[in-house]
């Protein structure tokens, strides 16, 4: 048992991990896992089923994001590794994974619409649920078909390419700023009411207005 700070624990892990794959590199192995397809590779009822096919323990680790298979026979690991990648090549198909840069942090909100609306909306029309990871800017699209997850996808994009085409970003020089923005933002208020649009300066940018 490893116990201590999170942070500290992911580093043993780490370490006890390299050390048994180079102990017994046949009887430990792990199946990469990215965030995004933790929902579906989490259902235990696959994993438990590969475990019990093949006789070795089969385990999502979301921390390391890996699944984590061992056995003593270096046969049933062999074996539960192809069964798990397997299992990960049918997720993967099962999803769709939109990821934005940084400064387009601005389309999520848009995404889940005004009280979840437009999130909700999407799902029920196309029979899918959709995932939002805001610290990475990632949009995950995932259903029990390809077909459901195509078209779930299309209607995000058409919706993505709207919000990008009522958007457009000006970069101004910082010692324009406060001429531009006037006091207490009176410049900024004037031109959003006078052309029915709004502006605001990015986050971490603060140079760069979104209109």
């Amino acid at each position: 048992v490893v116990t201590g700070k999170r942070a500290n624990v992911k580093k043993a892990k780490v370490a006890l991990m390299g050390f048994l794959d180079f102990m017994f590199p046949q009887q430990f192995q792990t199946v990469k896992v990215h965030k995004t397809l933790f929902k579906s590779m989490g259902d235990p009822a696959p994993l438990a089923d590969i475990s019990v096919k093949t006789g070795a323990s089969v385990s999502l680790d979301r921390d390391m994001t890996w699944v984590l298979v061992r056995s003593e026979d270096s046969d049933a690991t062999t074996k539960a590794v192809t069964l798990v990648e397997e299992r990960l090549a049918g997720c993967e198909k099962l999803n769709a994974v939109f990821r934005f840069e940084t400064f387009e942090s601005w389309i999520l909100p848009i995404i889940i619409g005004k009280g979840g609306s437009q999130i909700q909306q999407l799902q029920s029309e196309n029979e899918c649920s959709i995932d939002i990871y805001k610290d990475e800017v990632t949009v995950v699209v995932s259903a029990d078909s390809e077909e459901k997850v195509q078209a779930a996808k299309v209607a995000l994009e058409a919706i993505v390419e709207q919000a990008r085409k009522e958007c457009i970003f000006i970069e101004i020089p910082e010692s324009a700023i406060p001429a531009f923005v006037g006091k207490g933002g009176s410049h900024i208020k004037q031109m959003s009411d006078e052309y029915v649009v709004e502006i605001e300066r990015v986050k971490k940018h603060s140079n760069l207005l979104k209109v």
